[in-house]
């Protein structure tokens, strides 16, 4: 009858259950993490797993079983006899007969492999690197690109053949020097220096620009572009942009050539503090100069003239006294230059008085430039 009447439970049966429950939901939670543990515990490579063609890659507390034969990679948790036999079995049947000695050769062959691997690739990356500081050498000397594969590339095997042998000479070969390859690695360069450039001014950093148009040989239009900023407490110029100016080459057409490079580089006009260019009109014309349609939006930046041309200016305005005296130099200049003979006396002559210079530059009147050289 008791089980059909509503008996209030005492406290302390009611602490005893739930206690109960407690212990039996804290076994269940033990024996979920211990099985979890378990289950995620690495098993490890022994020895004899050669023997089914295995060995192992990865680090040693993980090790992952890899096949001598063909190569695949299997889980860790297949790092047991009966998995590992089973893919030899499977699908390298031919080799059941093989001993451990055949698969011990193997692993050695695999391993020889890889290191010559990867000393192959160590020396392409040498190789690499040498392409680009030859490349860099051209540059800076104003060399053709051509000179790297025609000169360069074999007066280094004749040296390294006689200096270090036949297998020094065959590390050369690997260097890759071609026309294309010295033109990639140039753009390369331009491309790296010019995002350094762009990376350290893009916190705000004042800078200023020298600009000049200029027509070549080709007759193309191109706009030069520099740029210079500080640095640790050091004035750093770089070049910034050669662009060509397809049409006309008008204030304007500069003005938003200017702006497009300082887009692409993210550069702001609101940080450039002055603009240097020469004398012409689509530079410092009054109406519709480049200098001009740059003030009407950024009034604040300094505009200033090239000192070189100045310089030619003052050649042509020199006083009578100095100009006969110059013109006296250049006419006695270009006698000797233009007769073998006297050349060659004025060199022994030189030679004989220990001057440091022994050839002299031909100068013509109609050349400021050349003035300035004397």
């Amino acid at each position: 009858m008791d089980k059909f009447l509503n008996i209030k439970r005492k406290l302390n049966d009611y602490e005893e259950n739930n206690g109960d429950n407690k212990k039996k939901k804290t076994t269940v939670t033990e024996t979920i993490k211990s099985g979890t543990q378990s289950s995620s515990a690495s098993r490890k490579y022994h020895d004899n797993y050669l023997n089914f063609g295995f060995t192992f890659c990865g680090s040693e507390t993980i090790p992952i079983p890899q096949c001598l034969v063909c190569g695949e990679k299997l889980r860790n948790k297949c790092m047991v006899p009966s998995k590992l036999k089973r893919h030899f079995t499977t699908k390298h049947g031919n080799l059941l007969n093989k001993d451990k000695t055949y698969f011990s050769c193997l692993l050695s062959s695999n391993v020889k492999q890889s290191k010559q691997l990867e000393k192959l690739t160590n020396i392409s990356d040498k190789a690499q690197i040498v392409s680009y500081k030859v490349a860099e050498l051209i540059v800076k000397k104003m060399q053709p690109h051509t000179i790297a594969e025609n000169l360069i590339l074999p007066a280094c095997k004749d040296i390294v053949k006689s200096m270090l042998g036949e297998s020094a000479e065959k590390e050369v070969y690997r260097v890759l020097l071609s026309n294309n390859t010295i033109s990639r690695r140039i753009d390369d360069m331009s491309s790296d220096i010019q995002k350094h450039v762009s990376e350290i001014l893009c916190d705000g950093r004042k800078f200023s620009l020298q600009i000049d148009e200029l027509t070549n040989i080709s007759k193309k239009c191109q706009l030069l572009s520099y740029i210079r900023f500080i640095k640790n407490n050091e004035a750093i110029e770089q070049f910034l942009s050669c662009t060509e100016l397809l049409t006309t080459s008008t204030g304007q057409v500069i003005y938003n050539c200017v702006s497009d490079t300082l887009k692409k580089n993210e550069l702001l006009w609101t940080n450039c503090i002055s603009v240097c260019t020469d004398g012409a009109p689509a530079m410092t014309g009054k109406f519709k100069g480049f200098v001009s349609r740059l003030k009407q939006d950024f009034p604040n930046i300094i505009s200033t003239h090239c000192f070189i041309h100045r310089e030619a200016l003052m050649v042509k305005s020199i006083p009578d006294e100095l100009k006969n005296v110059l013109d006296l130099v250049i006419k006695m200049v270009n006698i000797i230059k233009s007769r073998a003979l006297k050349t060659r006396i004025l060199k022994k002559m030189c030679e004989e008085a220990c001057s440091r210079y022994k050839v002299l530059v031909l100068h013509t009147e109609f050349d400021g430039y050349q003035k300035l050289r004397f």
